[in-house]
């Protein structure tokens, strides 16, 4: 019932913010008509202003119920970790040294998947199997493709739960822990999303952007999204399953977005998909405009392939209901941005403010409220208690502010083309830290 009251609240306080929205865009409305006609007026509008708005309301006023009451407890069974490694030769020992070091009190059986490697890949995992007090089975799919390896993998588990980890994925000793503990509270959680921070984020200015993207913005929407039980992505990176209900579902389907397309059909499951902030993992993120674009596209694709394998109306609780119905706005919302926003900034310069008004700026202090919030959730609730270092650098958020939502629109476009004209997006290795 307290969820239920919540969620009223959100949308109530947004419709509020939409509707004083639409009352002081009234002579925007007019002056844009002198460039289009009225729909396409109004639909530009509610691109760039109306519906980035409403959502950031919807942020704003959960991140203020936000709070990690729930009890530790202390899980204590066997537990599987699935480890898909396709030439993680770099990075693969010691995303598995980190698993050696858990506090994790149960017992760990760690599957590494070499995914049609053409490196050193299952040598490193066979140095790990010799070299650390861990329990390592190395299984071989040589048909190219996540979903291949993670379905080959689940077919050796026998644990009530088990953990998906990727291969550049290192994670904090408590994350195995928490992240199960937090599955085991509620019979009807059937997935349990953990914490991505950033490692390489030192590397250039655009894996220092994606370092705010991940703790402020991804971080936040998984927050939201968790309030109501309703996480949309139990990321393939790291996250934790109930292993009956994964293999009743049959597993990952043949798509770029497996872990969404899981996630939603868990959720059309009516079992809840949760976020477990404290389970905090630190991965590899690319450090080149060219791979980033391409795990952008992949990103994008796979939150289309979601809504095609699970159409919003076909969710039988009215949270994923909700927040899957939000994600069909999502690409009209970047589609306005690139076509309209930006250029509308830059018309700005030149006096013309048919495409930029006021209405449009009066969501960033909510953006910059959001990102306070956050931070203070973040902080106070996770960082400090798991004795994680956190330094905001003001050059680099703004730099994150002014320049990378440009690109995540740019990706984001590119990935819907990819979805429409069902050609595969082209995988790029992350570049070594």
């Amino acid at each position: 019932m307290k969820k239920t009251t919540h969620f009223l609240i959100m949308v109530g306080g947004s419709v509020l913010w939409l509707s004083f929205s639409v009352y002081l865009s009234l002579a925007w409305i007019e002056e844009l008509t002198k460039l289009f006609n009225k729909t396409i007026a109004i639909t530009i509008i509610s691109g760039i202003a109306y519906l980035p708005g409403y959502l950031s309301a919807n942020l704003f006023i959960t991140l203020l119920f936000v709070k990690h009451d729930y009890p530790i407890g202390s899980y204590q069974q066997p537990l599987s970790v699935l480890i898909p490694a396709h030439n993680e030769e770099k990075h693969l020992y010691a995303t598995l040294q980190a698993l050696a070091w858990q506090d994790y009190q149960g017992s760990l059986e760690i599957i590494v998947i070499d995914n049609a490697s053409n490196d050193g890949t299952r040598k490193i995992a066979e140095k790990a199997r010799k070299n650390l007090a861990l329990k390592i089975k190395i299984l071989t799919e040589p048909q190219k493709g996540k979903h291949h390896a993670l379905n080959k993998g689940l077919k050796e588990v026998n644990t009530k739960y088990f953990v998906c980890l990727d291969a550049d994925t290192v994670l904090h000793e408590k994350a195995i822990s928490l992240i199960a503990n937090r599955i085991n509270q509620d019979e009807k959680t059937g997935a349990v999303a953990g914490g991505i921070l950033v490692l390489n984020h030192q590397e250039t200015l655009l894996t220092k952007m994606q370092y705010y993207d991940y703790f402020l913005s991804i971080n936040a929407i998984k927050h939201l999204q968790s309030h109501y039980r309703s996480t949309l992505v139990a990321q393939g990176a790291f996250s934790i399953y109930v292993t009956a209900l994964v293999k009743e579902l049959g597993g990952w389907d043949e798509v770029e977005g497996e872990d969404i397309v899981l996630t939603w059909k868990i959720l059309k499951a009516q079992r809840a998909v949760l976020f477990e902030p404290r389970a905090v993992s630190f991965t590899i993120v690319p450090s080149s405009i060219k791979s980033f674009l391409s795990q952008r596209m992949r990103w994008a694709k796979g939150m289309i392939e979601g809504l095609k394998a699970v159409k919003p109306w076909e969710q039988r609780n009215f949270f994923p209901l909700y927040f899957t119905f939000i994600d069909l706005l999502i690409p009209l919302i970047d589609l306005c941005y690139l076509l309209f926003f930006l250029p509308g900034i830059i018309l700005s310069f030149f006096g013309f403010f048919y495409l930029v008004g006021p209405i449009s700026l009066y969501v960033i202090p909510l953006f910059l409220f959001n990102y306070f919030l956050i931070y203070r959730i973040a902080t106070t609730q996770v960082l400090k208690p798991m004795n994680i270092p956190f330094q905001l650098n003001f050059g680099e958020f703004i730099s994150f502010m002014v320049f990378y939502q440009s690109l995540m629109a740019f990706s984001a476009f590119l990935g819907y083309l990819a979805a429409l004209f069902s050609f595969t997006v082209p995988w790029n290795k992350k570049e070594p830290s």
